[in-house]
């Protein structure tokens, strides 16, 4: 099964008088509509980096105190080598200043549009973020947010992040 991707049905078959219960499965695979592809040199097509660049805004943006742990580490896996330390820095002051959790502050995001350039290994985002303490949004922003890529061992990891308030 391809990781992540596919739905699995399962249908109980009674087989006659000796009730024996077979399993099967079925696995959906979605048709790729695009081609994605990553060069030798670590440089991507458009539609890998924006896949890649959605799974970064909605790791950022899509954030919870009950999550906030488990998406600083997914994200430590996919960025840069040259990035790491600082980031690991940054997520764990944000984890040990507890206010987030303390005052319960989650945010997701609602994007807008989604553009690559190739060329730059970029990737720009028009995104709503909307902030929640408990159950009451208190503030919405709208950002232009820029996610670049560069390669790392010949595989391109998250680079870096602008964001511009619109």
């Amino acid at each position: 099964m391809v990781a992540g991707l596919g739905v699995t049905l399962v249908a109980l078959l009674l087989n006659g008088a000796w009730g024996r219960v077979c399993v099967s499965r079925t696995v959906l695979v979605p048709t790729l509509t695009q081609e994605s592809w990553v060069g030798s040199d670590g440089t991507a097509s458009a539609s890998y980096l924006i896949d890649a660049a959605r799974y970064v805004a909605d790791r950022l943006y899509n954030r919870s105190p009950a999550n906030a742990s488990l998406i600083n580490e997914e994200l430590l896996r996919v960025a840069h080598a040259g990035q790491y330390g600082a980031l690991k820095e940054q997520f764990e002051r944000e984890l040990l200043d507890g206010r987030l959790k303390e005052r319960d502050v989650a945010t997701t995001h609602f994007p807008e549009s989604v553009t690559a350039t190739p060329a730059e290994q970029t990737v720009t985002l028009i995104t709503t973020v909307a902030t929640f303490v408990g159950d009451k949004r208190v503030a919405n922003e709208r950002l232009k947010v820029t996610i670049s890529f560069k390669s790392d061992g010949g595989v391109p990891k998250w680079y870096g992040l602008r964001e511009e308030p619109l």
